[in-house]
């Protein structure tokens, strides 16, 4: 069985969404054949240096496999400046795995009117635009034409909805193609499987 990796921050308590949508994802991956394995950034609990050597020993394992990378602004940072996840995407390339990134926001979280709001915006919106440009593939779970900072017709993008979103289908549904590797290598996936969407990839995207 062909394993993946969904890389994790910080846990979200009581509950916690992007570890239930990993979840219900690895789910619909194992009736595929893929194993999706959790593995967390535990930076909260050990700091940024350790966790992020402790990241960089694991992912010497991940060579040429998937690691979707899972990104929240506070699953990365205590106060929504979450430069912390480029390093960790950076220790990912340096082990030579395939990225993809899973944007659970697109754009930066809402809050009230401050005087750090403006600055705070702009930091999640850059992190945001620079996973995008580091990934091999941007998962995002809103619908790809309402992204603005998206380029029309992106290669490397597609949309898996959060599964409590998306109604039962009527009928079976088409597995997803995306590119691995590089933008010229096709490999069968599962993405629009997970969410009763047409099967279809877009191009043009860097």
């Amino acid at each position: 069985m062909e394993k993946w990796i969904a890389l994790l921050g910080k846990r979200n308590t009581p509950t916690d969404g992007v570890e239930d949508y990993c979840t219900f994802l690895g789910q619909a991956l194992s009736r595929r054949g893929i194993e999706l394995e959790q593995v967390r950034v535990p930076w909260e609990e050990k700091g940024w240096d350790a966790a992020l050597d402790e990241l960089g020993r694991r992912a010497s394992d991940w060579r040429d496999r998937w690691v979707f990378f899972q990104h929240t602004a506070l699953a990365w940072s205590r106060r929504g400046f979450p430069f912390g996840a480029l390093q960790a995407v950076k220790a990912l390339k340096r082990s030579g795995a395939r990225i993809g990134v899973v944007f659970h926001e697109y754009r930066e979280q809402d809050e009230a009117a401050s005087a750090v709001r403006p600055v705070r915006a702009a930091c999640q919106n850059y992190v945001i635009r620079a996973l995008h440009a580091r990934s091999a593939l941007s998962v995002l779970t809103s619908p790809t034409e309402r992204i603005p900072w998206l380029a029309k017709d992106c290669a490397k993008a597609v949309s898996i909805p959060i599964g409590a979103n998306v109604p039962a289908p009527r009928k079976r549904l088409r597995c997803f193609v995306f590119r691995q590797g590089t933008t010229r290598n096709w490999k069968s996936g599962i993405w629009r499987a997970l969410c009763g969407l047409p099967a279809g990839a877009a191009s043009g995207c860097t």
